[in-house]
C-alpha cells in the first residue's frame, strides 16, 4: 500500500519521545543517599510523632514513642496498625547520607530516647530487624565527648524480640501513600502520545 504525505525526519519524530524520556528520568531518579532534607515531620498517630522519608518513600514512627517497649510489645500486645519493624537495609539507607552536623535535627524528628542514668546528653537509639533477632542502630548523641552516629557494627548489640529497651525505641515504618502523578510526569506522557500520533499521521 502506497502511503502519501510529508515524510517526517527521525529528529522530528523522536523529539517528543526524547523529551518525554528525559522528563521521566529526571522525575524518577532516586537520590544515592538519604539527606536530612529528605526527612520531615509527618502526620502524628495516636502513639506519637512520625517522620516522612521522601528518599525511601517511607513513614517512620518516632523513637521516643516506643521507649521501654520490646518488639513483642509493639507488634503483639499494643500494635501500631500499619507499621512493621524496619529492616537493616532501610535503616542503613536512612543513615547513609547523614552526618554529625545533622544530629540535632535528627533527634528533633525522631525524639530523644536517652536514659538519665547514662548521662544528660540527648540521643536517639532504636532497634531494627536483622534475621531472627534485632540489632542496635544509633541515631547518635549530642554529648560532645561522643562521636557515635549512624548504624553500629553488626553483632555489636543484639536482643531478643521480647527484650525491652530502656534507652531506646524500635524503628517502625510503613510505606508512604502513593502521591498523585506529578505535572512533569503527566506532561511527559502527553508528549509521548503526541509523538506517537505524529509518526502515525506522517508515515
Amino acid at each position: 500500500m502506497l502511503m502519501t504525505g510529508r515524510r517526517t525526519t527521525s529528529r522530528e519524530a523522536l523529539t517528543p519521545f526524547g523529551l518525554a524520556i528525559f522528563l521521566l528520568v529526571v522525575t524518577s531518579t532516586p537520590l544515592q543517599a538519604a539527606l536530612i532534607s529528605d526527612l520531615s515531620v509527618g502526620t502524628p498517630t495516636e502513639f506519637g510523632a512520625t517522620v516522612n522519608d521522601s528518599d525511601q518513600g517511607l513513614v517512620w514512627h518516632s523513637l521516643d514513642a516506643t521507649i521501654g517497649g520490646s518488639v513483642y510489645d509493639l507488634l503483639v500486645v499494643l500494635p501500631m496498625p500499619g507499621f512493621s519493624v524496619a529492616t537493616e537495609a532501610q535503616v542503613l539507607q536512612l543513615f547513609s547520607g547523614l552526618g554529625a552536623a545533622d544530629l540535632p535535627a535528627f533527634i528533633t524528628l525522631f525524639g530523644d530516647t536517652h536514659d538519665p542514668q547514662f548521662g544528660p546528653e540527648a540521643e536517639s537509639f532504636g532497634v531494627y530487624a536483622v534475621g531472627d533477632g534485632f540489632e542496635n542502630a544509633a541515631g547518635g548523641s549530642l554529648n560532645p565527648l561522643s562521636s557515635l552516629f549512624g548504624v553500629l557494627a553488626p553483632g555489636l548489640f543484639t536482643t531478643a524480640w521480647d527484650t525491652r529497651i530502656t534507652n531506646g525505641g524500635v524503628f517502625l515504618v510503613h510505606a508512604a501513600t502513593v502521591p498523585e502523578p506529578s505535572s512533569a510526569l503527566l506532561t511527559a506522557l502527553g508528549l509521548a502520545g503526541l509523538g506517537w500520533r505524529s509518526r502515525v499521521n506522517h508515515s
